[in-house]
Formats: structure tokens, sequence, C-alpha cells
């Protein structure tokens, strides 16, 4: 129950929602009334503050989790339905996904408790966008979001989760004109189906002057809808752009390369769809490498692009995007020649996240790569479905330029015994967080050399997803030197109930956020071994396959593991 005095510190927040001062004499009040949810905010304001990369993130974000397992259930139940399961930020409900109808209704409620920052509505928003544009709340909003979640899925395609608002040039003119969105600084109209006419109420919305973030893939806008955003009077501040999927080709590369609306430009997702005419292809990517414009660059995402080896030579050779952190390249059709000219070059020296997935990426690469010391800065490398054998992966294990490794997916590839046995001696090992060798068949001695390393004290999630390692497996790698795994796939194993039992009983295993076993032959047995596991912490989000087993057994998973998911 919210008394006066609770409403009275609410509606000081809410008049000043961007500003912390009034959150912090709010907990003070409520630290001074012995409510944990007064250092709740505290906790919460101070991560908002600080960078990713603070020192002190790693001690506040437990003491987040902390305080939400203690109390999260009740400050939650307290809440309007509407947000019950929104996104905790800086102390209050900041951020909900929801259908505009359902938050017209609720609106009067949401914000008498809620001082919302970002709003996601799905399905058919479009209907409501004249009434929408009417709330003068949403002048406390810094991200309005009308768009999907893609995702990347095997074969370089994507699919989408979330409704499609089917935005037309009517209902964006109403976002266009909106005198309450002038503090937006993110707008995701993606997957909308928008065509030029939208581009240009865009690029004119003097009320859109603050964006810094435009997220518009998957629309009709082609290279004419870029030149408007490029021309823009108002779109000056831009420091994100996405416009994958829009078929601008060549010409809208040239738009964005030569427009000084975009100097401050630091991420440029350009991602193509397969089969879209025109891509960007190798003169597209060449225009953009050549680009001044664009020096400010950190992210750059140009798979699916029809780009071949010359694009990686462009790359290569440009100094204009020598501050890129993240390439994004993977899938394109490149024969690999290339590879080698990207290693050797001074100008990927700042390179920590490179995404090659389906590049064919041949010892050549691997040997390049190895004595590179262009790559000394690279935490990530995705070569998942990229035709390496262990023999390749011998090279790239070896190399002592690549020691800053600290995520590598290898996904689908041709990774046997031998290859484990690199990986597990490999100078990057003991830096490595996450290491997918899903769909390789290593069987039980690869499982067997992974285990028999000491180096793996930084590994946080491993995939062996169809990997052949069976219970023999899984022996070795739940009883060696694994201290710190989370994030634990398993599925597709042909693990039984001893399995399962070697699991329940592995105290290596207490740290687990998440476990997937499914699709093996787990029965009563091995899943009545998982309900009283000592060390399983109940929090754990595991997946079973449940077809054959109890019904009561099931409903026990399900009261000990109420986070999982369950395949019948």
């Amino acid at each position: 129950m919210v008394t006066r005095v609770q409403k009275l510190f609410l509606e000081a927040i809410l008049a000043d929602p961007f500003n912390d001062a009034p959150r912090l004499i709010y907990a003070d009040w409520l630290d001074n009334n012995g409510d944990p949810y007064g250092n709740f905010i505290r906790v919460q304001c101070e991560i908002a503050s600080r960078s990713a990369d603070d020192p002190a993130q790693p001690q506040l974000f437990a003491l987040q989790k902390q305080l939400l397992n203690e109390n999260e259930d009740q400050w939650r139940s307290e809440l309007p339905e509407a947000i019950k399961h929104g996104t905790f930020r800086r102390g209050f409900i900041s951020s909900v996904r929801i259908s505009a109808e359902e938050f017209l209704a609720e609106v009067d409620r949401i914000y008498k408790v809620a001082p919302l920052e970002r709003l996601w509505l799905q399905y058919n928003a479009n209907m409501y966008l004249e009434q929408l544009t009417k709330v003068p709340q949403f002048k406390m909003l810094s991200a309005l979001e009308f768009g999907t979640i893609r995702m990347r899925v095997l074969g370089g395609g994507e699919f989408s989760l979330g409704g499609n608002n089917g935005i037309d040039e009517q209902g964006l003119a109403a976002i266009a004109n909106c005198p309450y969105l002038t503090n937006l600084k993110r707008l995701d109209l993606s997957d909308n189906g928008m065509s030029l006419e939208c581009a240009q109420l865009l690029a004119g919305s003097p009320n859109l002057s603050g964006l810094e973030e435009l997220i518009l893939d998957y629309n009709n806008f082609h290279a004419e809808g870029t030149r408007c955003l490029a021309e823009s009077k108002t779109l000056t501040q831009l420091k994100s752009l996405s416009l994958a999927a829009n078929e601008i080709g060549v010409a809208g590369a040239s738009y964005l390369a030569n427009s000084t609306n975009f100097t401050q430009l630091r991420y440029l997702d350009l991602h193509g769809s397969r089969g879209a005419s025109p891509l960007l292809g190798d003169d597209g990517c060449r225009v953009l490498a050549a680009s001044p414009v664009l020096k400010n660059l950190r992210t750059l995402k140009i798979w699916n692009n029809d780009l071949t080896d010359d694009s990686l030579r462009a790359l290569a050779n440009s100094k204009h995007l020598s501050r890129i952190e993240v390439l994004e390249f993977g899938p394109n059709p490149i024969d690999g020649s290339g590879l080698a000219e990207l290693a050797g070059s001074p100008n990927v020296r700042n390179l920590h996240s490179l995404d090659l997935r389906y590049t064919p990426f041949g010892i050549e690469a691997a040997e390049a790569f190895a004595q590179s010391t262009s790559f000394q800065a690279l935490k990530f490398l995705n070569l998942e479905h990229s035709e390496i054998g262990s023999h390749v992966i011998q090279k790239l294990a070896a190399s002592t330029q690549l020691a800053s490794l600290e995520e590598i997916n290898l996904d689908s590839n041709s990774i046997k015994e031998k290859g484990c046995a690199a990986l597990a001696a490999s100078p990057f090992a003991p830096q490595l967080k996450v290491l997918n060798l899903s769909y390789n068949s290593i069987g039980v001695k690869g499982a067997k050399r992974l285990a028999n390393s000491q180096k793996w004290t930084s590994l946080r999630d491993l995939g062996l997803r169809k990997c052949k390692i069976q219970n023999e497996g899984l022996k070795a790698l739940l009883t060696n030197s694994m201290p710190n795994i989370e994030n634990l796939d398993l599925a597709y194993n042909s693990i039984n109930d001893d399995g399962a039992i070697l699991v329940a009983n592995a105290p290596s295993l207490s740290s687990l956020h998440s476990l997937d076993l499914k699709d093996n032959p787990i029965k009563k047995a091995g899943a009545k071994a998982l309900i009283e596991s000592p060390y399983l912490d109940s929090q754990l989000c595991l997946r079973v396959t449940t077809e054959k087993l109890p019904k009561a057994i099931v409903a026990l998973l399900k009261t000990r593991f109420p986070n999982s998911r369950w395949d019948s």
C-alpha cells in the first residue's frame, strides 16, 4: 500500500524523470524506514551512472542480484498488471513491452508508479498512433520502439520476434508531428514495410532532432530513402543507424558515405537479406571504406551483401575505418584469400569482435591470423560453419598473438579429438569465457581432451550440443577443471539416467544458470536425481525433454526448477 508521503516522493520523481536526485532522496527515506527498496534504488542509479567496464560494476551487479532475489516478487506484486514484467532501471520499471491497446487503457495507472523511459509497442500500433501521440507522458521517453527482434539462424538467415505494427505514412506523420517526443534518443521502426514517403517524414521532423539511434531495418527505403536521411536538416545527431535489408545498393552507400550528417556515427548496420537486390556488393563496400565521413565508426555490419575477398581487401586498406572494434562480415561469398590481407593490416588493430560465420576459413587464413600482430585486441571470434577441421584449429589455437580471446564460436565445423587437444593447450584458454563446439563430432575422446586441461579457469559458457560425448565424456568434464561454468549446453549427446545422476552430484555445477539436456534419453531415475540434487540451484534454467517422463515427475521438475523450459 502506497502511503501519502510515498505518493509525494513518486510525484517528485515523475516530475523530473531524468534526474537521479529525487530518486536518491526517496531512497534515503526508505532506508530510514528499514525498507530494502531504498538500497535497490541507490544501487541501480549507481550502475546507470557508470560505464559498462567500470571496475565497480561486478560488485554492484552482485548486490543488485541479491536484492532482487530477496525482494523482487514482492516489489512486482505491487505494480499494475500491465508493467509487472517490465525491466527495472534506476530503481523503477523503466522499460515495458506491451500492446498499444493495453498501454492506452492503463497509461494513467502506469505513470503514477513508473517513469517509463523505454516503450516497445506491439501488435497493430498503427491503428492507435493518433491517440498514442497525444499522451503527454511521452515526454519522459528516451526510447520508443515499434519494431521486431530478429535472430540470426543457421544458413545466415533470420527470423523475427514481436508483432508487426504495419506503420504507414499516416501513422508515421503522427509520430513525426508529436510534440512530446523531443527527448527521444532511440526510435525503432524496423519491419514495418515503410516507403520513401515515410523516410521523407522522418527526415523533416524537428521533433526528432534529438535522435541518436535510428533503426529502420527491413523497410522499403532503397537508395532514395537513404538520400532523404543523408540530406536531412534535423537528423544531425545520429550515433547509430540501422538500414539493414533496405536494398540501398551502391547509390545508398554513396549517400551515407558523403553526408556530413553521419560524422558522429559509431554504429552502422547495412546487412542484406538473402535474395534481395540491390545489395552493397564490392563497389558499395569500397565506397564505405573510402569515406572519411565514417571515420568514427566502431561497429560495422555488412553480412549478406554479395561481398567477395575484394571487400575484405578494401576494409584492410582503409585508414578511415581504423577505429572499428566490431566487424560482422559473414556470410558473404568469399574464397578466403582476402582474410590473410585483413590479418596483415595495421588498420584492424582496434578490432575486438570479428564475425566470419559461413565464410571458408582455411589453413592460409589460420596461419595469417596466428601470426598477425594486428589481432592482439581481439576478444570475440565467430567461425561458425567455416569449414574448419582439426588441422586449421591447431594452427589457430597455437597462436600467442590471439592470447586476448575471450569468446570463440566454432559451431558446426569438423573439429575432432586433435582440435580439442589444441584448444585445451592454447595460450588463450586461460582467458576464454565462452567456447562453443556444438555440432562438432568431438566424441568421448575430444571431451576427455578438453577435460584434461587445467586452463579453463575463466570459462563460463560451454556449448557441446550434439558432440557425441555420451556419459563417459560428460564424466570426464564434470570431474575436472571447469570450476566456474555458468551455462552448459549438452543437448543431443546420448546422455542417459547415469549421466543425469552425474550432473546432479557434481559440485562443479553449483554456479550453473542454464543447463540444456534436451533430447537426451533421460528417464525417471535421471529426472529424480536432478530434482534431488544438492548442487543445482532452484533458479537454474533447465531444459529437459519430458515426453517419456511420468506426469508426477514432470510436476516435481517444474516445482524444483520454475524458470525452466520443457520439451514434450
